[in-house]
């Protein structure tokens, strides 16, 4: 089986849009729909292949609205996304009430942060700048400034 099979595969368990059980689907996913601890680490290898490969073409920007209604599982993917993808050109744009840190931990939440920007509407010029600022960083070079 290809990586690329594979990786569409767990994604789609992981998105909801599970491929069939008959032939079509690999042996891989055929015994982890039978185990749910390598279900989820293969959907979590998946996850990380897919970003990987990704990442490699261009950087990548994972916009989340309204985490405060997200999973568990979700955000511990990203999570480990984060800390094990670090050197990649990507970020995660989590927009959420502050009541987020009420439903996941600060250490899950916030410890990989650049910086948190609560309780104020964020205009477009600055949101511009900000935009700019961190499309720059995560490509390496600076981008235009019309956004």
């Amino acid at each position: 089986m290809t990586i690329q099979k594979r990786v569409a595969e767990f994604l789609g368990e992981l998105g909801g849009t599970a491929f069939p059980d008959d032939g079509e689907a690999g042996a891989a996913l055929r015994a982890a729909r039978q185990d749910a601890q390598l279900m989820s680490e293969q959907m979590r290898q998946a996850w990380m292949d897919f970003l990987g490969a990704e990442t490699a073409v261009h950087p990548v920007m994972l916009v989340l609205e309204d985490l405060h209604w997200g999973d568990f599982g979700t955000v511990r993917f990203i999570d480990t996304a984060l800390r094990d993808r670090r050197d990649r050109p990507w970020m995660v744009l989590a927009l959420a009430r502050p009541e987020v840190f009420d439903v996941f931990s600060q250490a899950v939440v916030g410890a990989n942060k650049k910086f948190r920007r609560s309780g104020q509407e964020l205009g477009r010029r600055r949101a511009s700048g900000w935009c700019g600022r961190c499309s720059a960083t995560a490509s390496g070079r600076r981008r235009s400034s019309t956004w």
